[in-house]
């Protein structure tokens, strides 16, 4: 087995992995637009990942970006954050990942990285090979749900606007807003979204920008079916009114059922419980970390993923 980069790739071969994302499930990775997502911003590692390689036959993948990160004494760091590990299933159990991530690790904490951070199912047979390698379980988002019939907005002082694409940068600036001073994914990476939206990955009009008039004081990523809405990423700024925001989202999802999911869950757990929200800590999926070289004290308390000012939002699991 060889393992290469990204960059080490013959261009002929970018149809073999992408049927590796097809074989579990994700998009098409385009190599062109991720090349042009790069120049925009997109925050990869320079090599971007590594690949192992049989003859010409490409097996598994493992992808790096490097993530800003606030700890909690203030520091702003740059952490791995370990995306896209995916073996082709007549390759499995055969050893490939760990060895791909052995690599990994190697490489960045050769560059100074002392972090690493992953999200993972669960129920996933993955996150046993995951601890086994010193990763451990850091953080599971919060969930509330409630039925919302019958809500409607108390006098109307806040309303929905739909994002579009020249947004994002608005976006980006309420998110940094709202996150000063905080723990965790902030701040972002300057002009992240663009490149989300570039690669497809993110929809402009997945966001509704909440306004007080026409200024902007909040904004919601959303998800929408039959009888439900869901939102991994309420962002409000101190401006904003929290009963009067919850109240306009309410009023959207109703009738039928809302689930709030993460930081503004924790955030305003008082509140939601007082409006009749059920809570769970226990989702399917959570985010897990690993030293890269040194000694560490725990890493929960490291990073403060316990600790009511961390932030991590939709936009964060990568």
């Amino acid at each position: 087995m060889r393992i290469l980069t990204f960059d080490e790739l013959p261009e002929e071969w970018e149809p073999k992995v992408q049927l590796i994302d097809a074989s579990v499930g994700w998009n098409i990775f385009d190599f062109k637009r991720l090349r042009e997502a790069m120049k925009l911003g997109y925050p990869a590692a320079d090599y971007f990942g590594v690949y192992a390689v049989e003859g010409d036959e490409v097996q598994a993948t493992v992808r790096v970006l490097h993530i800003p990160y606030t700890l909690p004494s203030g520091e702003t760091s740059t952490v791995a954050g370990i995306a896209g590990v995916a073996t082709r299933r007549e390759w499995s159990r055969r050893g490939l990942a760990r060895a791909l991530l052995a690599d990994v690790h190697q490489r960045e904490a050769a560059a100074g990285y002392t972090i690493s951070l992953l999200w993972m199912g669960f129920w996933n047979f993955s996150h046993d090979l995951y601890k086994s390698i010193g990763y451990n379980d850091i953080y599971t988002p919060r969930v509330a749900l409630r039925r919302c019939d019958g809500f409607r907005t108390k006098g109307q002082k806040y309303t929905f606007r739909t994002a579009r694409k020249d947004d994002a940068s608005v976006i980006e600036r309420l998110h940094a807003e709202a996150t000063r001073g905080r723990v965790g994914f902030t701040p972002r990476p300057t002009n992240v979204l663009h490149p989300l939206i570039k690669l497809g990955w993110v929809k402009p009009g997945a966001f509704r920008l909440i306004l007080s008039g026409k200024d902007p004081v909040g904004y919601i990523q959303m998800q929408e079916g039959s009888g439900w809405m869901k939102s991994d990423e309420v962002v409000l700024t101190k401006r904003a009114n929290q009963e009067e925001a919850v109240s306009l989202i309410q009023s959207r999802a109703s009738p039928g059922w809302l689930m709030l999911q993460g930081t503004f869950t924790r955030d305003s757990f008082g509140m939601l419980k007082g409006l009749g929200y059920s809570f769970t800590d226990y989702l399917y999926y959570g985010l897990m970390a690993r030293p890269l070289k040194g000694a560490h004290k725990d890493i929960k308390d490291e990073l403060g993923t316990a600790s009511r000012p961390f932030t991590c939002h939709f936009l964060d699991y990568f």
